[in-house]
């Protein structure tokens, strides 16, 4: 056992919340601008999408909800503000350019949803927490890039929120192999769970179909 492991056990950390019974899958940024090497601030996120990919499939068998994120700016970067600053390549990011666009590798159907959001978690400035609340969600597993950035800031925040939150390990990445280890290590400590896809999917086989009294 590590140092840091020694001490986070100390410290009482690092426990387990579990599956809840109702579900939803969260995939953060999964967007040209990032999965495509290609892109200034993209990478080869081939794996991921296809992690992605076998999760959303046994969650539609489920019915359980999927929410896709992707970020997108006005040309003059009113509505960036300050973030763009730190993430200057944000600035490219405008609703007419290919880094908007979902990779079209993600099987996207009719009825997942799909967000844009401005700042790194996925709820700060969305209505992800409006809509998660009537359909009387309990559980959110998160997916998409990157580990330390959008992923970490949507773990806390779902946490936060008081929701059971989950991890794909293998379901996020990041452009460093080294912080994305870190991060994925200190959200399991502190803010979720972390399982891989085989592990998530048989959770999600033991679930009962969802179904959701919305008003339509």
């Amino acid at each position: 056992m590590s140092d840091k492991d020694q001490i986070y056990q100390k410290a009482k950390l690092g426990g387990s919340v579990g599956m809840g019974k109702r579900p939803v899958i969260v995939v953060i940024d999964l967007q040209k601008g990032f999965t495509l090497p290609s892109a200034a601030a993209g990478g080869d996120m081939t794996k991921t999408v296809e992690a992605v990919n076998n999760l959303t499939e046994a969650a539609r068998k489920k019915n359980i909800k999927i929410v896709y994120t992707h970020v997108g700016y006005n040309k003059d970067g009113s509505d960036l503000g300050v973030f763009g600053h730190k993430a200057k390549i944000l600035r490219e990011f405008t609703r007419d350019h290919w880094y908007y666009e979902m990779d079209e590798r993600l099987k996207i159907k009719e009825g997942d949803v799909i967000l844009e959001k401005h700042w790194p978690s996925g709820f700060f400035g969305t209505h992800l927490l409006q809509m998660l609340i009537p359909m009387h969600i309990d559980t959110v597993i998160l997916t998409g890039c990157t580990t330390a950035g959008c992923v970490y800031a949507t773990a806390v925040d779902s946490c936060s929120y008081g929701f059971r939150t989950i991890v794909v390990s293998d379901g996020v990445t990041d452009r460093s192999q080294e912080t994305h280890n870190m991060f994925l290590w200190n959200m399991g400590q502190k803010y979720a769970d972390v399982m891989d896809v085989a592990e998530v999917v048989k959770e999600i086989g033991k679930l009962d179909r969802l179904e959701y009294d919305l008003l339509w």
